[in-house]
């Protein structure tokens, strides 16, 4: 096995503090792209010049129609994408992702490449269309047949099993560390999956690791050339089975010093920290657990800032080196308020975290919501990453006796004389005579209240849950009447890490469908006069 080396200054970049590293869309909304670019910038960098902003790193992730068309200037590889904004400042003569990265280190930011390994394909000229309109016919895939997998999207996903895509790939990524002042590169495979044949996905892994080692080489011989470091973060499933189910054979990529940093996950609250810090025990590589604002996980668009305080002291306290943001506002209220399109995208509790999620110590004593993990939610996925299928609610009880037992996981230490802590429960069709007893890890919880007309946007009960991604997706549907049961629970009986919430129905036989769909857990401290409630 051959272990890369790496020089003095290219571990010194590695440990260069980030406590956010954030993973900025910057094609989105596309009705802000050929605006001034100096008001674009103030727009897109809004809070990063806001005194106090964690983020350290910025990952720029402005690959529309990778591997087809190009974004940025200095290519002699692909045509430039025909997109009005990005049309409009060519005409200037800006160069959008020469100008990304002057501006981030202007700002004393490290400015990153993110690589979407296989990028759904957009119609061109841009339009709205179809996933299979001719308008999206790839060029490259056309002239390359065996370039691409058959999948989900019409147009087929790159294989990175083709020797020659790989070469391909390579050739256009050191043509961009050439020419652009980057401090390195993101390997992101969660857009999309899969990159490999269906259902042979491990059985193909080696053709991973060989494009990952590939990209690794190529950035060292450019270190050479520019004299300074090119780190390589990629970002792969929040745990090692998943990695595997999705032909990533991580271990060996940590083995042969492949990578620098492992960007975790995306669409989860569970992050398997302590599994990826046993395969880089003894090597300079950052575990990053990052998540996505936009396509978030199922029930929680748009959360209080008590979740998100939940989500990353989780990570910071099981010892990631920093945690990751994607598709995360990037203005205030105000400037998103002057955008025609940027509503989605307003989110108080993500401004709010930016200036506190980072840190530990900013985060602790303060009021935190954990919740049980929904599944589903995303439709641009085929494999494990990004897709929740594991998660364990919404959880369906039967007629008769049943006993729910689902995970909450707790790393923040809760002692009993500090904070205030309660349970609850949402559900579908289950009264609360119903629920015959509530536990956490064994201990009989007492019953506080309940609101048998709660309702949640976001819960659509016997109906598909829409896709993840916009106020627009989640109206409140009145008829769906939920309802909430709130428990009181000791703060000394959570564990740190895996906590079992047991909820015991006996219900009548009426032949519908019944769920359990929500179960937080809400603390705050004793002095705190707040509401713990999730829903409005």
């Amino acid at each position: 096995m051959n272990v890369i080396e790496l020089s003095a200054a290219h571990r010194a970049a590695v440990d260069r503090r980030r406590r956010i590293i954030c993973q900025e869309d910057g094609i989105s909304p596309f009705g802000a792209l050929g605006m001034d670019m100096r008001e674009w910038l103030e727009y897109r960098l809004n809070l990063i010049d806001t005194a106090g902003c964690q983020i350290d790193a910025i990952i720029w992730d402005v690959g529309l129609c990778a591997d087809s068309y190009a974004v940025y200037q200095k290519t002699r590889l692909l045509p430039q994408v025909d997109f009005p904004g990005l049309n409009e400042w060519r005409k200037q003569g800006i160069d959008f992702l020469e100008t990304l990265v002057t501006e981030t280190h202007k700002r004393g930011r490290e400015a990153f490449w993110n690589e979407r390994i296989s990028e759904v394909d957009m119609p061109q000229p841009f339009c709205s269309c179809p996933h299979e309109s001719p308008l999206r016919e790839n060029y490259l895939k056309k002239a390359h047949p065996d370039w691409v997998v058959k999948c989900w999207w019409p147009q087929g996903l790159w294989n990175l099993a083709n020797p020659e895509l790989r070469r391909h790939k390579i050739r256009r990524l050191k043509e961009l560390v050439e020419n652009y002042d980057l401090d390195g590169l993101q390997l992101d495979f969660a857009r999309h999956t899969p990159c490999l044949p269906p259902e042979a996905e491990w059985k193909n892994r080696e053709h991973v690791t060989e494009f990952v080692r590939m990209t690794r080489t190529m950035l060292q011989e450019m270190e050479k050339i520019k004299d300074k470091p090119l780190l390589l973060a990629v970002r792969v499933a929040e745990t090692i089975d998943g990695c595997h189910r999705d032909g990533f054979e991580v271990e060996k990529w940590a083995k042969e010093n492949l990578v620098d940093v492992f960007t975790l996950g995306g669409r989860t609250g569970e992050v398997d920290i302590e599994a990826f810090k046993r395969i880089t025990h003894g090597k300079n590589i950052k575990l990053c657990p990052s998540f996505d604002g936009h396509h978030t996980n199922d029930g929680y668009y748009h959360p209080p800032f008590a979740y998100y305080r939940g989500v990353f002291s989780n990570w910071l306290e099981q010892g990631a080196d920093s945690v990751g943001v994607f598709n995360w506002t990037c203005a205030g209220e105000e400037v998103y308020d002057s955008l025609s399109d940027g509503f989605d995208m307003k989110c108080r509790s993500q401004r709010d975290a930016l200036f506190e999620a980072g840190c530990l110590a900013d985060m602790r004593d303060k009021a935190k919501l954990y919740a049980v993990e929904r599944r589903g939610g995303y439709p641009w996925a085929g494999n494990y990453l990004y897709r929740n299928d594991d998660k364990p609610l919404p959880f369906k009880v039967s007629n008769g006796s049943t006993l729910a037992e689902l995970p909450v996981f707790i790393y923040t230490p809760c002692a009993a004389d500090k904070f205030q802590t309660t349970l609850d429960i949402i559900t579908w069709r289950i009264s609360i005579a119903e629920i015959a007893e509530v536990r956490m890890n064994g201990r009989v919880l007492p019953f506080l209240s309940s609101d048998d007309s709660w309702t949640d946007p976001q819960i659509y009960c016997d109906k598909p849950q829409p896709t993840c991604g916009g106020w627009k997706c989640f109206p409140i549907a009145p008829e769906y009447k939920l309802l909430k049961a709130t428990y009181e629970l000791p703060a000394d009986c959570l564990k740190i890490g895996r906590n079992i919430v047991s909820v015991r129905c006996e219900s009548t036989e009426t032949g519908e469908l019944r769920t359990i769909e929500k179960i937080e857990v809400h603390t705050h401290k004793n002095e705190q006069i707040s509401s713990v409630s999730v829903s409005r």
